[in-house]
């Protein structure tokens, strides 16, 4: 039996999660006819995206999740991964905790000019945290 952590949008049973309402041992199907199935139900799921982000990111190595099985995620995964890709999400997630232009110049090695266009782009992108 496969242990997997549950995201925290299906912590809670969502309501409109489609796997919920379907067996549990086809999302971990090997074979198939099984994969293909969970990948149908995915397809009709509106959380599908968040499902597939989700096991993406995380890395997660067993299963079905949001239509595409661990080779596929990590096939993506490590296309879309550059050192670059890495920097942005480690300035974006510094801005979002709140950091002044002289702390993130400092953290992610940015010149100041720089971190100061950061934070207003970001800010501009998300207005709702600003």
């Amino acid at each position: 039996m496969i242990t997997v952590i549950v995201p925290p949008f299906l912590a809670h049973p969502a309501p409109n999660a489609l796997c919920a309402e379907s067996d549990p041992d086809l999302w971990a199907s090997e074979d198939r006819p099984g994969i293909k199935e969970a990948k149908k139900i995915c397809l009709r799921c509106p959380l599908v995206k968040d499902c597939a982000q989700w096991a993406t990111d995380t890395r997660e190595p067993h299963g079905v999740w949001g239509a595409l099985t661990a080779h596929q995620r990590e096939r993506i995964r490590t296309k879309r991964a550059t050192p670059r890709d890495d920097r942005r999400r480690l300035i974006d997630s510094l801005i979002a905790a709140g950091i002044d232009a002289q702390t993130l110049a400092r953290k992610a090695g940015l010149k100041h000019k720089t971190a100061v266009n950061y934070l207003r782009l970001w800010r501009q992108q998300h207005p709702e945290a600003a």
